[in-house]
């Protein structure tokens, strides 16, 4: 997994929790090299998916941050559900 998606789920889950997201608090959670979590925030945030100024996700943010989980618990629910093939 790389940093981006790790950086995406742990703020994810500081908002979830109801807890203001500070950048020690994003650096004690995600499980890469600091200059490798500075990097994502960037490039997250000039992809438009968090504003790295409040460490907040945007709407595209936060359901990119959600779709793994939703795709996995549809899976659950659903056992017979394939991936999505793209049709031309």
């Amino acid at each position: 997994m790389n940093a981006q998606s790790l950086v995406l789920r742990a703020l994810r889950s500081i908002h979830q929790e109801g807890v203001s997201p500070s950048w020690p608090r994003l650096l004690a959670v995600v499980p890469a090299d600091r200059t490798e979590v500075l990097a994502a925030v960037r490039a997250l945030d000039a992809a438009g998916l968090l504003d790295a100024r409040t460490l907040r996700l945007t709407m595209l943010g936060f359901a990119t941050a959600h779709a793994p989980k939703v795709v996995v618990d549809e899976r659950r629910k659903h056992p017979r559900l394939r991936k999505a093939g793209l049709v031309a």
